[in-house]
């Protein structure tokens, strides 16, 4: 998979075999590529909901569609604060072991998606 810059083309290795293909319009993530990085992320949330924090178990999923929403419309404010959203719940919930590690490193790639594609709305 390539990261794709307008007017260039990058690759992006995760390591483990795997690459990162973040295609770009002005240095932002297409939205049909936002939605499936944040079904992902949802996916990855919902697989682990039973054994999250009562709150965490339906307001997680529910922020991570915020984030998306605000990615797609293009809203900086909304996107960075659902976003800081997400990962402060998450980090809370790895510390109390709701999670393991391994989990978090693969959601932990997906947010880094986000947070790039974040920083570069305008």
């Amino acid at each position: 998979m390539t990261l794709r810059l307008k007017y260039s083309n990058y690759k992006q290795d995760l390591g483990f075999g795997n690459s990162v293909a973040i295609a770009c319009e002005k240095c932002g993530l297409r939205p049909d590529e936002v939605m499936a990085v944040i079904k992902n992320v949802k996916n990855q949330v919902e697989q682990v909901a039973s054994q999250l924090p009562a709150q965490m178990r339906t307001e997680l999923p529910t922020h991570v569609g915020y984030l998306g929403i605000a990615l797609v419309s293009k809203d900086k404010s909304a996107s960075k604060s659902e976003l800081d959203y997400v990962m402060n719940n998450l980090k809370k919930a790895s510390e109390v072991g709701s999670v393991t590690p391994e989990w978090m490193e693969t959601t932990r790639i997906d947010l880094e998606k986000i947070n790039w594609a974040t920083k570069r709305l305008s």
